[in-house]
């Protein structure tokens, strides 16, 4: 009996290619991939709840093995490409309301970036240190 899952288009497209390159179709390359992602968590020396425990903050990631290490870092980048773009604006709009230092990268109007300062933030620093 089959399910239906829901998979980006990127990740699909991925399989396709890879599909078409090893004579599976995309389900079957899905399939195959996940297999050996199983067999991988369930080898002998990769501990799975070690790597939950690092990304959950329990343990630290130093503790990982490099193999583990490197799990736990694609997981955390896959994690991070997928969060809503607009996730934090509120916050970061009370922030900038408030007075506060923002730091990094903002949106602008029509979607354009920029550098986020501190100029005023600092100006204000200045003169309460007098």
């Amino acid at each position: 009996m089959s399910s239906a899952i829901k998979l980006s288009a990127e990740f699909v497209d991925l399989a396709r290619g890879e599909g078409r390159v090893m004579g599976r179709s995309i389900a079957g390359q899905v399939e195959h991939w996940a297999r050996l992602g199983r067999a991988v968590e369930r080898a002998p020396g990769f501990a799975y709840e070690r790597i939950h425990a690092a990304l959950s903050a329990q343990t630290p990631i130093d503790d990982l093995t490099a193999d583990e290490q490197a799990v736990a870092l694609a997981k955390l980048e896959d994690y991070l490409e997928h969060l809503p773009r607009n996730r934090d604006a509120r916050f970061f709009a009370k922030l900038r309301v408030a007075g506060a230092p923002v730091h990094g990268v903002i949106e602008g109007d029509r979607g354009r970036r920029r550098e986020a300062t501190t100029r005023r933030s600092a100006h204000k620093a200045a003169r309460r240190r007098g």
